[in-house]
């Protein structure tokens, strides 16, 4: 299963950091004058907006969850059904031979809820097939055509869902990584501008300059804190003045 090795540089909510794209792409109309001197322009805007357009339409992570959800419940039902089976069919081996005999020697498994589900499936077709070699024999203990085929159709079905199941989590997973490094894209480039923002009012503003603060609203966080922006900017006192 692929694991994206992205880290979230936002540590707060999606919605917090949506929120904070809307709030910075105001702040860039309402101080155009003063940051267009330090490079925030119609271009660097319009990149800003792109972004936040592309993290409001992104597909979020429930979407793909719900799906690699139900992909699982569906394998799992199929799995019970197929170990039921299997059991089923071990009595009647049970039946037909005595516990030392080789056949049922080579078929039984007393751990079948152990079983991985790849480990089913294989144990699954490899007992059809040799039920269906020896079903002259087998049929007086319950063992049918009928059931054979019922073993093989589930097992067939048990190792298609696990497919989907692997590509419902794969799915998941690249969705994770997309939607991550499109959030850090915004990310960056709100930074980027509340850093100028800051620091171009810290001397004349101090409201107009906590307007650019980021906050952190996460729930570890217990309270708001803020973060601020290392990078320098040219011409801009750093944060010792």
């Amino acid at each position: 299963m692929f694991k994206s090795e992205l880290k979230s540089k936002f540590k707060s909510s999606q919605g917090d950091l949506l929120q904070l794209g809307y709030d910075t792409l105001a702040l860039t109309e309402r101080d155009a004058q003063e940051l267009a001197i330090y490079g925030i322009n119609n271009e660097q805007k319009e990149s800003l907006l792109q972004s936040v357009t592309a993290f409001a339409t992104v597909q979020f992570d429930e979407l793909y969850e719900q799906r690699q959800m139900l992909a699982t419940d569906i394998k799992n039902g199929l799995a019970s059904e197929l170990k039921t089976i299997m059991r089923q069919v071990m009595i009647m081996l049970e039946s037909a031979y005595s516990t030392n005999n080789i056949m049922y020697v080579s078929l039984r498994n007393t751990e079948i809820s152990k079983m991985t589900d790849t480990e089913l499936v294989i144990k699954a077709k490899s007992t059809a097939q040799i039920l269906n070699e020896n079903i002259s024999y087998l049929q007086q203990f319950g063992v049918t055509a009928e059931i054979i085929a019922n073993l093989n159709s589930k097992a067939d079905n048990l190792s298609e869902k696990l497919k989907e199941q692997t590509v419902a989590i794969q799915n998941r997973d690249n969705a994770t990584q997309l939607r991550i490094n499109i959030a850090n894209n915004l990310y960056e480039k709100i930074s980027k501008i509340r850093n100028i923002g800051r620091k171009m009012w810290i001397e004349k503003d101090e409201a107009l300059s906590n307007d650019y603060v980021i906050y952190d609203n996460s729930s570890n966080s217990g309270n708001d804190d803020v973060i601020v922006a290392d990078d320098p900017v040219d011409g801009l006192p750093d944060d010792n003045g």
